[in-house]
């Protein structure tokens, strides 16, 4: 028989926006502000070059309303300088500590703040920390590394983290780009976490074929 529907979680609702691209929006307080991750805007979004309903919020649709951004890694669809300049200097922001830049990672606090932002923290695999009502959990990130078995120098690497947000009763877990890399992947990681802190409520993750090729 046809497969059960499915009930689908609304991006739209009080606790999360979506965005546009890997974007995310989760409501922070009781006034409205927010938390952003991974903030990707365009001056402009051309009509039609989007589905119905998802097209890209802008960022006057997110300022000054913008509690604090988090990143998940410093790929230039996750990490845009450009983007992050138009919510000021003094927004808060939480970044991936890397420990060795390479061309595979950007340390992206030792950039930003170059750049001027004074409120940047570094945050490692298994921080946890509250932004008004949420409570954050950095998880690790596997995968969209150059080669998905071994390699000479497994040092250098694409560093990131992964989030679980906690708002009220529901928790949701931001994968994005993760994938499977010789030290782990996120179905691992996922029995890992549901043994550790039981079942999510909403997961949003990209669904990419790099292993194929």
């Amino acid at each position: 028989g046809p497969a059960p529907e499915l009930p689908r979680p609304s991006f739209l609702d009080d606790e999360a926006t979506f965005v546009g691209h890997a974007a995310l929006r989760f409501r922070a307080d009781a006034e409205g502000g927010g938390l952003l991750f991974d903030p990707w805007l365009f001056p402009a979004v051309k009509a039609g070059r989007h589905p119905a309903g998802l097209a890209p919020l802008g960022a006057h649709a997110l300022w000054p309303s913008t509690r604090g951004i988090a990143l998940t890694h410093s790929h230039p669809d996750h990490y845009d300088p450009g983007t992050l300049l138009r919510f000021g200097a003094e927004v808060p922001i939480w970044v991936p500590a890397v420990e060795r830049e390479s061309v595979l990672a950007i340390d992206m606090a030792a950039r930003l703040r170059e750049l001027g932002f004074k409120n940047v923290t570094e945050v490692r695999w298994g921080d946890a920390f509250q932004v008004g009502q949420l409570k954050l959990s950095a998880m690790p990130f596997y995968g969209e590394q150059p080669a998905t078995d071994e390699v000479l120098h497994p040092e250098v690497r694409n560093q990131g983290v992964t989030w679980m947000v906690e708002s009220g009763e529901r928790r949701s877990v931001l994968l994005v780009d993760s994938g499977r890399d010789p030290l782990g992947d996120p179905r691992s990681l996922a029995r890992q976490m549901r043994a550790k802190r039981g079942p999510i409520d909403v997961l949003f993750a990209g669904c990419r074929g790099f292993a194929l090729y």
